[in-house]
């Protein structure tokens, strides 16, 4: 969806397929998944708070490993001198900083992003629109 609005915002198609790996890749990396989010420069903390990947790789991390339990095999448990380092999903919740994950909340705002680009990917189309006509009058 956030296709549109660069779509919206460029002049012609080779530029908004230039332009959108670098959006894409800028909200991927601070999601959480690659950059522990404690890690996140203090100059870039406001990015994953408006990041829709961020929004849902925490719901669908905290889907997946909430209240799962993990067991090592006898072969594992020989390899790690008998312990075994993973023994729930909250501990992976905890290492990404997922644990507080609210579905609903997570769901609603993903309703929201998805609106909000349908509503600006129509704005910025309206108003290249009006440019293109107005020169042609």
């Amino acid at each position: 969806y956030q296709r549109r609005v660069r779509g919206a915002l460029v002049r012609n198609h080779e530029a908004g397929v230039a332009l959108g790996p670098v959006g894409i890749t800028f909200f991927v990396v601070f999601c959480g998944f690659f950059l522990n989010l404690n890690a996140v420069p203090i100059f870039f903390i406001w990015v994953p708070p408006i990041s829709f990947v961020y929004w849902g790789v925490s719901a669908l991390f905290y889907n997946q490993f909430h209240d799962v339990e993990f067991y090592c095999t006898n072969d594992e448990l020989e390899r790690l001198n008998g312990t075994c380092k993973i023994t729930s999903g909250d501990q992976i919740l905890t290492e990404y900083q997922y644990e507080d994950t609210n579905l609903t909340l997570n769901a609603f705002l993903l309703v929201i992003f998805f609106f909000a680009f349908h509503l600006l990917g129509y704005f910025f189309l309206d108003r290249k629109t009006r440019k293109v006509t107005k020169k042609k009058k």
